[in-house]
């Protein structure tokens, strides 16, 4: 599975775990596609070099995931939904922080997720899609 990763890269608090989990996919030998701003804030913090921050940036996830990652909370997960529109690749919410009511899974919680998502334990829920 490829693993697309987006987050909302106006919140400072996204950047070290994100860094983490791209060290933990890497050492782990999971391929993964970063979105190119995320790319660029982690080599510009130095969370990650500048070479693998090229190697794994995409500007369009959607078409070079199998499922993606969206740090932040619902409004970012709601924002990355926006982005993928009719590709309708799974999106999973990394909740960071507050209440979250669609951002469901915890950072905390993210690597046993991942290794569920690995041996196939996981389903997808469609959402229905609201127009104004």
């Amino acid at each position: 599975m490829i693993y697309g990763i987006t987050g909302n890269v106006k919140k400072e608090e996204i950047w070290q775990p994100i860094a983490e989990f791209t060290h933990w996919l890497r050492a782990s030998t999971m391929p993964f596609v970063l979105d190119k701003p995320v790319a660029e804030g982690l080599a510009h913090r130095n969370l990650i070099t500048s070479d693998i921050a090229e190697f794994h940036s995409r500007p369009n996830l959607p078409h070079e995931s199998e499922v993606i990652l969206s740090f932040g909370g619902d409004g970012t997960l709601l924002s990355t939904a926006h982005h993928v529109g009719a590709r309708e690749t799974p999106i999973l919410g990394v909740n960071m922080g507050r209440l979250g009511f669609l951002a469901d899974t915890e950072v905390q919680q993210l690597k046993d997720t991942i290794l569920q998502l690995e041996k196939g334990k996981y389903r997808i829920e469609s959402r229905m899609v609201l127009e104004a």
